[in-house]
């Protein structure tokens, strides 16, 4: 390709939002915003919008207090704008009570590619090798139509299969060093996430092809037919299904309605898990691998229904024909611009028209023109009698406080003693010393207790209670620590 050819897509390029960004004088603010709120944690990718609010409020703030006062505006200004520029995605879902967002593909390719800036590769690792070698050597007998050389390296394959067998059966086989183990997972775990952002491409294709088919739709003669119009649609969609995001997305969901694969994929996880390296392994990245299935899972699925929902909306445009109804109005309001246009010569904005529109308003009134309700006036029926005098029940009157409210007194006490016995406690670790005498009203009040006087620790943990109605729960938390330093807080 010519320098000419090249330079004219640039340029085209440039009017794009992932362009924008990079060559944006606050792009390193926005993308340290954006991947905190938005990126990092593959289960929070989309947010409701009090929530996401809230957490660009906390980032600005921080950044704020650290000393970077540029950012003086507020989060709404600042999100706003960001979805004018098309680095956030805004929704409306049907049946929500507040707006959607997430990371448009544009934003996610911006951060990625800062990311690896920040954290490039100095040197080719051998998990990098053994991946491509590894792919390198499926591909040549997958796509080998010799059908000799095929049988050849299968036998070859299964020789090396033998000879390693051979060799764990005798003691010998070779083990990866924690040290290439942890190369080779967080290689995976990176592909990973870019499977996951490769469906957000998906995702974004499939709303693109969705709004130029309406678009079109708009202007199309009324000669071209119903039929025309769906082969138009399954076209554009077939062309994404085969874009390398498409495939990628396709391949993965067939894994998933595979229950073969799936259960290879759970074995080999669950293999991992018992390994010394994931021990190894920072907190979030356990977290990550341990939750891998679902997250995929639940992408995947996002994808599929919105995709599908996509295409039932423009198949019910194409067989409803309400396409004319919006033709037809876009083609007044294109009327009623160009005789405006034409008006602006011959009448001055102040002229008087002659014309008299009648609007439609609101009757106002005074608040003293109110009158107050007299109860009185209102018919109670029979008169209220004077109720026996009740016996009172100690006993029940102190298992019904119990039931309704938490017994922040007791907690406090089982947290102490807790602290006192070995130095540091998690919320686990109470329990497991001093059950939930309230079900989950406690664990509630431990909650509450160590984001008061407790400490956040790293990754998760599980608590385990048995509930008021005698069924025994689990729950995965973050680990908060309980310390004998803080344990005076609790006797105030």
């Amino acid at each position: 390709m010519s320098s000419e050819n090249r330079l004219s897509q640039y340029l085209s390029l440039k009017d794009s939002a992932l362009w924008k960004l990079l060559s944006a004088d606050s792009a390193p603010y926005v993308i340290a915003i954006l991947q905190t709120t938005l990126y990092d944690n593959p289960d929070q990718r989309v947010l409701k919008g009090s929530e996401f609010s809230f957490r660009v409020g906390q980032e600005l703030a921080k950044l704020r207090e650290a000393g970077f006062n540029d950012l003086a505006r507020p989060a709404p200004e600042y999100i706003n704008a960001w979805v004018g520029y098309g680095y956030l995605i805004r929704r409306f879902p049907q049946g929500a009570s507040e707006e959607e967002y997430e990371l448009s593909a544009a934003t996610i390719d911006a951060i990625r590619f800062v990311a690896n800036m920040a954290n490039q590769r100095l040197i080719v690792t051998e998990s990098r090798l053994a991946l491509v070698a590894e792919a390198l050597a499926r591909l040549a007998i997958d796509t080998d139509p010799n059908k000799e050389r095929r049988i050849e390296r299968l036998k070859a394959e299964k020789e090396r299969l033998d000879r390693e067998i051979q060799a764990t059966e005798s003691g010998q086989a070779l083990v990866l060093s924690n040290e290439v183990s942890m190369e080779r997972i967080r290689e995976i775990m990176a592909q990973s996430l870019e499977l996951i952002d490769d469906f957000r491409h998906v995702l974004d294709r499939f709303s693109l092809l969705h709004r130029d088919l309406r678009q079109r739709l708009l202007i199309l003669d009324d000669s071209v037919g119903r039929g025309d119009l769906a082969q138009e649609v399954l076209d554009g969609i077939y062309s994404i299904k085969k874009s390398e995001a498409g495939r990628s997305f396709e391949a993965f969901y067939a894994m998933l309605n595979n229950p073969d694969r799936q259960g290879s994929l759970s074995q080999s996880l669950e293999a991992v898990f018992e390994a010394d390296y994931f021990k190894i392994l920072e907190p979030q990245e356990r977290d990550f691998l341990d939750n891998l299935i679902g997250t995929l899972l639940n992408h995947s699925m996002t994808v599929h229904n919105r995709t599908s929902a996509l295409s039932k909306s423009l198949k019910n445009l194409v067989q409803s024909r309400t396409y004319r109804e919006r033709r037809h109005l876009m083609d007044l309001i294109t009327k009623a611009k160009k005789e405006a246009l034409e008006a602006v010569d011959q009448a001055a904005p102040n002229k008087a028209l002659g014309y008299k529109l009648n609007l439609t308003g609101v009757r106002f009134s005074s608040i003293s023109q109110w009158t107050m309700f007299n109860p009185s006036s209102v018919f109670i029926g029979k008169p209220m009698r004077r109720a026996d005098q009740a016996l009172i029940d100690f006993e029940q009157i102190a298992g019904t406080i119990k039931s309704t409210e938490i017994d922040y007194l007791a907690l406090r006490q089982a947290i102490i003693e807790a602290v006192k016995l070995l130095t540091k406690a998690s919320i686990a670790q109470v329990l497991d010393l001093f059950p939930a005498t309230q079900g989950l009203g406690s664990v509630l009040g431990l909650v509450h207790l160590a984001h008061r006087h407790g400490q956040l620790g790293q990754g998760h943990e599980t608590v385990e209670w048995d509930g008021l109605d005698g069924v025994h729960r689990k729950a995965r938390l973050e680990t908060w620590y309980f310390l004998l330093e803080r344990v005076d807080e609790l006797l105030l």
